[in-house]
Formats: structure tokens, sequence, C-alpha cells
């Protein structure tokens, strides 16, 4: 058992905010996963890369993508100068609201603004 903190972007985890894939397609990921979730990444184990060049030799692993390390990013951050570091450095302003607060502002946006973000 670990405690983690969990993000939540106003007062929600979409599953849809998750990105995974290879650390060459970063570009792609949303700006909500890239604001307020952790990157975490994952490499080849030196026996599988070694299996795959032996099948596919180094410039077809290379083409392939195959020894590339995979990157997704999740809502957990295991220690909260982690979480504070991450949310200092990607976002240029934050506010922590009380629900009260977050209701009225919610109530305040037009409907449109509220259905595009869910």
């Amino acid at each position: 058992m670990r405690l983690v903190i969990m993000v939540y972007v106003d007062g929600y985890f979409r599953g849809r905010d998750v990105w995974c894939g290879k650390e060459s397609k970063l570009a792609e990921m949303s700006n909500i996963a890239r604001r307020f979730y952790c990157l975490h990444s994952k490499g080849q184990p030196a026996k599988r890369a070694a299996l795959l060049v032996n099948i596919y030799g180094k410039k077809g692993c290379r083409e392939g993508g195959y020894l590339e390390r995979s990157c997704y990013v999740w809502p957990e951050f295991r220690t909260p100068g982690a979480f504070i570091a991450h949310i200092k450095k990607h976002n240029p302003s934050i506010e922590l609201l009380d629900y009260e607060t977050f209701a009225k502002l919610r109530a305040a946006q037009p409907e449109e603004v509220i259905n595009a973000t869910e």
C-alpha cells in the first residue's frame, strides 16, 4: 500500500486525457495531460532488446521504433515535491478553489464552454 497525490482537473479524471505512446510522439499528448499529469517511461528490458535486434537487425529496430522508450501519463504523483515541481513548471498560474467557488464559476460559464470540456 502507498499514498499518492491524485490530480482531478475541473473535478474529474477522464480517461480520454490519459496518453500513452512512444517517446518520439510526445508532441501528440493533449494539453491537459501535459500540464497536470505525471509522465512515466519504460524502456525495453535488455534480453528483449537483444532478441529484437537479432530478429529485425539494428536498422530494422531503429526504423520500426522497437527499441524506443514507451511513455504514458497518469494523474498520480508519488511525492508532494514532484507534484509541486510539475505544476510550477507547466502552468503559469494556478489556484485552489473550494467547491462553492468552483460551482459559482462553472454556473457563470456559457453552456457551450461547459459541453466542450466534457
